[in-house]
Order: structure tokens, then sequence, then C-alpha cells
């Protein structure tokens, strides 16, 4: 029984009780996952990830990745690229923070 299952048919109080604990926990764990994080702790694996920025007086974001071979892009450069079909072109960038991809769905979702 999953638990929302469990929120919605306890059969104790103190099951009940112990379902809201581990719902707590859950969204604590869910909230980590979808929390920017500074880019400097973003890892450097050439994985793509979604960069943010704060710039020209707001926020954006971008599907991007860490190039750490200069010879593979235009400008000789590493850095952080956002992602696109023109790699050899795409100029490098400047996020503030990141956030790993989500997992794609599973079959049937």
């Amino acid at each position: 029984m999953d638990i929302i299952e469990r929120l919605e048919h306890p059969k104790t109080l103190d099951d009940l009780m112990v379902s809201v604990d581990d719902a707590i926990a859950e969204i604590k764990r869910l909230r980590a996952l979808t929390a920017w994080r500074p880019i400097s702790e973003a890892p450097k694996d050439g994985n793509p990830i979604i960069l943010g920025y704060s710039d020209f007086g707001g926020l954006s974001s971008a599907e991007g990745y860490w190039m750490g071979d200069p010879k593979r892009n235009y400008w000789g450069e590493t850095g952080w690229f956002e992602s696109s079909e023109e790699v050899f072109h795409t100029h490098p960038s400047s996020p503030t923070h990141y956030m790993p991809l989500p997992e794609p769905p599973g079959q049937g979702e």
C-alpha cells in the first residue's frame, strides 16, 4: 500500500501517524530533487541538466551540459553550454543554478 492509500484508509490512529511521518519524509525528498542548486555544485560529466539563469532582469532556464573539451565547440572554450542541435555553434553560458533532469516517464505513464 502506498503512502496516499495509507493516509486515505488508516486502520488505526498509530497507522495514520506513521503514514503522516512517511508522507512528510517523501515531500522533503521530492523537494530536494526539484530544488535549484548552486551551479558550483553541478556535475561536470557532460550529461544534460537544467541550467538556471538570473539575467536581463528576469529568470530563465534551459537544458544544458558541461563541455570539458574545447575542441568540441566553435568557441574553443570549456564551460556550460545550452543543449542545441547546433552543438558546434552554441555559445558558452553563465548559469547561476542548476537542477537535475527528472527521470523519463515509465512505460504506461
